[in-house]
C-alpha cells in the first residue's frame, strides 16, 4: 500500500527500525509513504516511541548512534499512548 502525500501516516515500531537503520526497507518506506515530501509531519505513538529507545538501549547502539535515533524521533509528531514515566522506563 502506497500512501498519497496528503494522508496522515502513523508509522510503527518496526518501521522506524528500518528508517534508523537507513536500510533498503527503511529507504523504500521513505519512498512509498512520501515521508521526505509532505505538507505533514508522520505520527508516531509514545509506546513506538519507547520501545525503540528500549531496543536501541538493549543493542547497546552507543550514543552516537542513540543521539541520531533522537534527532530522528523529534522529526515526527507524537500521539500520546500512555504515561511519560512509563514510555521512559
Amino acid at each position: 500500500m502506497t500512501a498519497m502525500p496528503h494522508d496522515l501516516t502513523l508509522l510503527d515500531t518496526s518501521a522506524l527500525v528500518h528508517i534508523a537503520r537507513n536500510d533498503a526497507t527503511g529507504r523504500q518506506i521513505l519512498v512509498d509513504w512520501h515521508l521526505d515530501a509532505r505538507p505533514d509531519r508522520p505520527l508516531i505513538s509514545t509506546i513506538t516511541e519507547g520501545e525503540i529507545l528500549s531496543i536501541g538501549k538493549r543493542r547497546r547502539w552507543g550514543q552516537e548512534k542513540l543521539d541520531r535515533l533522537q534527532d530522528l524521533l523529534n522529526e515526527f509528531v507524537r500521539v500520546e499512548a500512555g504515561l511519560p514515566q512509563i514510555v521512559a522506563a
